[in-house]
């Protein structure tokens, strides 16, 4: 049995999402931007994936396609923080 066959989905996107950053790292930005597109077809709230792309498609010359996904990565933190403050009754400003 595979290695991924015994994984959780979510281990498996944290484990696309590793190799995707490390392929970005050895500035091999085409592939990491495929490997982030392929992982937000099925994880597309992945604050992670988001960015990730980001700076990809921001290393490969793909300004607009950058902000786009960092804009997407920040408003997907924001609604997280929203939920979480509201699950701790912590309002704006607070610490949780």
């Amino acid at each position: 049995m595979s290695q991924d066959a015994t994984m959780s989905h979510e281990d498996q996107i944290k484990a696309q999402i590793g190799e995707a950053w490390e392929l970005h790292r050895k500035g091999q930005n085409e592939l990491a931007i495929a490997k982030f597109d392929s992982i937000l077809r099925t994880a597309n709230d992945s604050v992670d994936a988001h960015y990730g792309l980001g700076l990809a498609a921001r290393a490969a010359g793909e300004t607009e396609r950058a902000v786009e996904h960092f804009q997407t990565a920040y408003r997907l933190i924001d609604e997280n923080l929203t939920r979480i403050r509201a699950e701790h009754n912590v309002g704006e400003g607070e610490s949780i």
